[in-house]
């Protein structure tokens, strides 16, 4: 029962926990009564119908298996768990996966069934109501300004720029261009949309139905392996994945696109005959960041280990070439590389560092890449599925790719688990996965048929995809949950409105060709001009938009000074809001 209110709106962990565990103790007692009169009464109700008594207390027995996991469940809501022993909540996970598997191992097969294209368009409803929900929530966070300029205003501002005329110019970057903080070309066709008069918000739904419908690859990959239940339940894995919830809700970022193409990407690129959709996938996640190109070249191994040579030759050229210009164009092929200086340092610096230091320190790097913190990451991307992706060897190159991305990482943000970097790794290991539990119940590791053995690991992997979500996801009320660096707002005060509603008049009262320079979460609602600037800036603006509790104290001090030597005048204030114009000379 809880695990079904778990996945109701609007309950909370607290509430969901107090089923567990009881602190009084005449309540305790009543539980503890209800539930073994509803128990025994099932047994005695079973035993008497039952021809072979025997027999029917064993599956009985066997049924009743994942109960045991129940009291797991009030460890699996316990935030400070969750926080702080992330390896004890994968540990109870994994364990009562194993319960349910077992379970389901001497279970029954359901009759196949044989309309999956109505299968299919419901796994593409549950991706836009999850995405829906998502979106909602999205919203709610830019109306509560929980958005920042970084990055959800930086990318709307090159966003408006591209499609008035100025490519990639972006004026809340210190250098003026977006190429200079990230490489996405999908800037343009977004630029399209914007022309087309698609709204900043717009771009938050769109991002989060987008990301959702990545269970539509995952279902058709699934089921090319596991049939049609195990697409069913990969589809359920996916929706339920709290990097999917991260990545629809932690502002707007290209690289959150990538999930569905990296999916797709999978389920096409080992066709026989090279499909369109494997090109568009590919051609789809260089535009959206650099960093991607090596994961095509990556893939390229995989598809060179299935036999796909000259497939993987192009994938492999065509990437490097992109690479190339990319260098020869920029200077640089990431501007992220300080966010692993300490492996790259002991090297010599750049990307060739990191190389160097891999194969000559490896004691170092290894050390480096296993600490707690990291290979609890890592299990958190990969636990919902039973990290089965390992098991494929051709799959072991992209996958050491996207592991190293995070665990070579010396900036926490790339592996936490609460901000978008996820997208380089929980789609591989989702992706791969089917194929995995394929090969895992080939194996003669129980004296059961196939069918039986590939039945409780798909089980096992829709309870740990379920006691992930508890743990970690955002669909419900989840105190752990973090869009970033906060919680996100699930409902919007009067309040909240009405300062929303104040502060784009105050932007609206502002000519466009007046410099305004605005703070964090003001950035977002301000980035449809071509004249805004972060705050604290060296450009001479008049207007300067401070929302209170962006700014630091020397900050605080040095705009108070201001206004008592006559640079600044407030213009308008409405409660952490307010509005500086310059004095006049």
């Amino acid at each position: 029962m809880a695990i079904v209110l778990a996945l109701v709106p609007g309950t909370t962990a607290a509430q969901l926990q107090g089923l567990m565990w009881q602190d009084d103790g005449a309540a305790v007692l009543r539980l503890t009564i209800a539930g073994a009169l509803l128990v025994g009464s099932g047994y005695a109700l079973m035993l008497r119908c039952a021809s072979d008594r025997r027999a029917a207390l064993r599956r009985a027995n066997l049924r009743a298996l994942p109960l045991l996991g129940l009291p797991l469940l009030g460890l699996l809501l316990d935030p400070e768990v969750a926080t702080t022993r992330g390896g004890l909540v994968l540990a109870s996970v994994g364990a009562w996966a194993v319960m349910v598997g077992a379970s389901a191992l001497h279970g029954r097969d359901r009759v196949p069934r044989r309309a999956r294209r109505a299968e299919l368009l419901g796994v593409v409803a549950a991706a836009l109501i999850v995405g829906g929900w998502l979106a909602r929530l999205a919203l709610i966070r830019h109306a509560s300004m929980q958005t920042n300029t970084y990055d959800f205003g930086l990318f709307v501002n090159a966003i408006w720029n591209t499609s008035q005329g100025h490519p990639f110019a972006c004026s809340l970057v210190p250098t003026g261009s977006v190429l200079d903080e990230h490489v996405s070309l999908a800037l343009l066709p977004f630029a399209a949309l914007m022309k087309a008069g698609l709204s900043p918000s717009g771009f938050l739904v769109l991002q989060a139905l987008w990301i959702c419908l990545g269970a539509v690859p995952l279902y058709l990959l699934a089921r090319r392996h596991l049939g049609a239940a195990g697409g069913r339940v990969f589809a359920l894995a996916y929706l339920l994945h709290p990097s999917v919830h991260v990545n629809a809700l932690w502002d707007f970022h290209p690289m959150s696109f990538a999930a569905p193409l990296l999916i797709a990407l999978v389920l096409y690129g080992e066709r026989r005959r090279l499909h369109v959709a494997f090109v568009g996938s590919a051609v789809g996640l260089l535009m959206l960041r650099e960093e991607f190109a090596f994961v095509l070249v990556a893939f390229s191994m995989t598809l060179a280990l299935r036999g796909r040579t000259r497939r993987a030759v192009g994938l492999a050229a065509g990437a490097v070439a992109f690479l190339v210009v990319l260098n020869l164009s920029m200077g640089q092929t990431s501007s992220h590389l300080a966010r692993y200086a300490d492996v790259a340092e002991r090297g010599g610096g750049g990307i060739v560092g990191m190389m160097l230091a891999t194969l000559f320190e490896p004691a170092f790097v290894l050390g480096y890449a296993l600490t707690y913190a990291k290979v609890v990451y890592v299990g958190m991307q990969a636990g919902g599925v039973l990290g089965m992706a390992a098991v494929v060897r051709r799959a072991w190159p992209m996958l050491a790719l996207a592991s190293a991305f995070s665990m070579l990482a010396s900036s926490r943000a790339v592996y936490n688990p609460f901000f978008h970097y996820t997208t380089m790794l929980y789609p591989l290991a989702l992706a791969w996965a089917p194929l995995g539990l394929s090969r895992l119940a080939a194996l003669p590791w129980s004296s059961m048929p196939l069918a039986a053995r590939r039945r409780a690991l798909i089980a096992a992997v829709g309870m740990a995809s379920v006691g992930i979500s508890l743990t970690y996801g955002g669909l419900h009320d989840n105190e752990v949950f973090r869009a970033g660096f906060g919680p996100p707002r699930r409902e919007i005060s009067e309040r909240a409105l009405e300062r929303v509603e104040w502060l784009q008049s105050q932007l609206s009262a502002v000519p466009a060709d007046v410099p305004m320079a605005v703070t964090g979460r003001v950035g977002p609602h301000a980035a449809t001009r071509g004249q805004v600037y972060a705050y604290p800036t060296d450009q001479e603006v008049d207007v300067l938009v401070v929302f209170q509790g962006d700014l630091h104290k020397e900050h605080k001090a040095e705009l108070r000074s201001a206004v008592r030597r006559g640079e600044w005048a407030v213009a308008a204030s409405s409660g952490s809001l307010v509005v500086y114009r310059r004095a006049a000379p």
